[in-house]
């Protein structure tokens, strides 16, 4: 799990060590969002599919898996507990609690014609709308561009299984295709958009949570534009 920029940390007593939970959303990276998406639904689909033992099973080790991807602590050696509020108790529930009711705070930022502004890395970047108000494409965009999008945001909303590098992927891809740095008109870009579409999703690896899922919710809610 990876923590970012990490300054509202909140300590947790796990047996006799601290650790730390973030706590704001710009905190958890998108990888990491996506992991514990993977492991949050499971444990709910083992949790609703009844009380055998073998579902029982599988939902504590998917809790166990979330709370060992942020805490890097062994579950094995942490207590079971309750699904309570209660920050001073460090225990898989509480855990549990306590990163979802920070996953669970996001909200997609409105959209807005002029684009989606994020800093990463010191740099401001903006992504363009696909679709202005009145129903036609960007101008500004590539054919290529607008196609690649489209085509990978389809791919997101697919309801088909996949694994959490799938779709993490995926997001990367959407984000990939028609990003650029702030002040830039895609005039100056030299590169192949594929090859552009690579290097940017290798560069963008480590997004924060909140700027991922913000460039995939504006751009997906302008194709119904």
């Amino acid at each position: 799990m990876i923590i970012l920029n990490a300054t509202k940390l909140i300590e947790v007593k796990i047996n006799d060590k601290l650790c730390q939970v973030p706590t704001e959303l710009s905190e958890i990276s998108l990888s990491s969002y996506v992991e514990f998406s993977e492991h949050h639904r499971n444990f709910i689909e083992k949790h609703n599919s009844g009380f055998l033992d073998i579902a029982i099973q599988d939902g504590y080790r998917a809790v166990a898996a979330v709370v060992e991807g942020f805490t890097q602590e062994d579950a094995k050696e942490i207590a079971v507990g309750r699904y309570s509020k209660d920050s001073k108790q460090g225990t898989l529930f509480n855990l549990l609690y306590l990163i979802n009711s920070v996953i669970v705070s996001y909200f997609p930022e409105p959209l807005n014609e002029s684009g989606y502004k994020f800093t990463y890395k010191d740099k401001e970047y903006v992504v363009p709308i696909l679709k202005l108000y009145d129903g036609t494409i960007n101008p500004d965009l590539t054919y290529g561009q607008y196609i690649e999008a489209m085509e990978t945001i389809r791919m997101c909303n697919s309801q088909e299984e996949k694994t959490p590098s799938v779709q993490f992927s995926e997001y990367l891809r959407v984000l990939s295709s028609v990003v650029r740095e702030y002040g830039f008109t895609r005039e100056e870009t030299v590169l192949s958009l594929r090859q552009r579409c690579d290097d940017m999703a290798k560069y963008f690896k480590e997004i924060d949570m909140k700027s991922g899922l913000d460039v995939f919710f504006f751009l997906n809610g302008t194709i119904n534009i």
